[in-house]
């Protein structure tokens, strides 16, 4: 038995599509897009590295405060909120900057997922520390 499900099954999800999003990187810059290394100048090879390098950006603080909160033995109707606010804004995002005509709003709809999620396990975890005499 998995002693952190919620924590496990989200880090599996997102590293599923950490593949993908480097998967379109690699395939762009094979097409000759990019050159081999830096970026270039073309905006949908740009734009996949930015899709991709955001994400790197911000799963790894999720994952580490989803972890800590659920070790925390925290709500699990929490956890999963959170969990699927994550990945939801996180497709979102990567979708808005892939898909440069319709993105603005789902960018901005997958930075507000995020960081609710974000907010959302900060807070709880802060709550809780506070509230369990960690200090004392």
């Amino acid at each position: 038995m998995i002693a952190l499900p919620i924590t496990a099954l989200t880090a599996a999800i997102l590293t599923f599509f950490y593949i993908f999003l480097s998967l379109i990187v690699i395939n762009l810059r094979r097409r000759g897009v990019a050159p081999s290394l830096g970026t270039g100048e073309d905006e949908r090879f740009l734009r996949a590295v930015r899709a991709h390098g955001n994400f790197s950006e911000y799963t790894p603080l999720f994952l580490i405060l989803l972890l800590l909160t659920e070790l925390s033995d925290y709500s699990s109707v929490l956890l999963i909120i959170a969990a699927a606010l994550f990945v939801t804004g996180r497709f979102m995002h990567a979708l808005g900057l892939l898909r440069p005509h319709t993105g603005v709003p789902l960018r901005t709809l997958g930075m507000i997922c995020t960081n609710s999620a974000l907010l959302l396990l900060a807070t709880g975890l802060t709550f809780f520390v506070l509230t369990m005499g960690a200090f004392i």
